[in-house]
């Protein structure tokens, strides 16, 4: 299963490349997660284990950078592998960050955007207005998963309850460093929550 998933990841790689040799400089790799999804199991939590961080911010306010060694982990299953993996859950992260001031029950008319360190923006480049993205009260059903990069050291994707249902562009991987961003949305511009 796993050199399945390599082999489609090197093809992909492969034609990004290609493509950009070809002249079509907007071509890119997307940082999507495309695999399985799957919910972790939280019946025992522990202390996250590594110096993973992930930055929150308001919009257009200062980020704050949320160790995740702070915060209760619990195990991820992965549906490819079998293994087992360290997760957290996204309403922990904005809380720590916020220290309880920001709650995902506390703004009805807060989304989230997910901005990975190598650039991808859900929101500015995929879809380019709020009513897409997460409201803040899901969060709880969203989760930072680690996951190792080929040769690399441990990173973060984003991952989804699948009973939402979230297009798979707010799988968004390369998150450690990365910026979790809360965005005010206007009444209008809102999508109905799950």
């Amino acid at each position: 299963m796993q050199r399945v998933s390599f082999r489609v990841w090197a093809v992909s790689v492969s034609l990004a490349l290609l493509l950009c040799a070809c002249g079509f400089s907007k071509a890119r790799i997307p940082t999507g997660w495309n695999n399985e999804q799957t919910t972790p199991t939280t019946a025992k939590t522990f202390k996250w284990k590594g110096e993973q961080t992930v930055n929150v911010r308001m919009e257009g306010e200062a980020s704050v950078t949320v160790l995740l060694k702070k915060i209760r982990a619990m195990r991820w299953k992965d549906p490819q592998t079998g293994a087992e993996k360290q997760a957290v859950r996204l309403s922990d992260v904005v809380l720590a960050a916020f220290q309880g001031r920001v709650t995902p029950s506390s703004h009805d008319n807060i989304k989230c955007n997910f901005i990975a360190t190598d650039g991808y923006d859900v929101f500015r480049k995929k879809f380019h207005n709020t009513a897409e993205l997460p409201p803040l009260k899901l969060l709880d059903k969203g989760f930072l998963v680690e996951y190792f990069e080929p040769g690399g050291s441990g990173n973060l994707v984003v991952q989804w309850d699948p009973s939402l249902k979230f297009s798979r562009a707010l799988n968004v991987r390369l998150m450690n460093g990365g910026i979790l961003e809360l965005i005010r949305s206007d009444a209008a511009d809102q999508a109905p929550t799950k």
